[in-house]
């Protein structure tokens, strides 16, 4: 399942604009308070508290998408067993 920006957010030249909690918690489809829970326990993507407001930049928010990937590793002998390599 394919993921888009927020509707503001969906043009090029802004792809550098400050995200909201709010728009960060639609984009990673979660709950806000999930986000506020990361800032407290010190995880979750970098942020910017400007005066009492907290904002995400996109590109911190998807290299840190990035670092979270997780890439699982196959069982060779299931592989060799499919491609009939005994």
């Amino acid at each position: 399942m394919s993921r888009t920006l927020p509707k503001k957010l969906d043009v090029p030249y802004l792809e550098d604009a400050m995200m909201t909690e709010g728009e960060v918690a639609d984009f990673l489809v979660i709950k806000a308070e999930t986000l506020r829970q990361w800032r407290y326990h010190d995880k979750g993507p970098p942020y910017y508290k400007i005066e009492g407001a907290i904002r995400y930049r996109l590109p911190e928010l998807q290299q840190y998408l990035y670092e979270c990937r997780v890439c699982p590793r196959y069982d060779v002998k299931e592989e060799e067993k499919e491609h009939g390599n005994d």
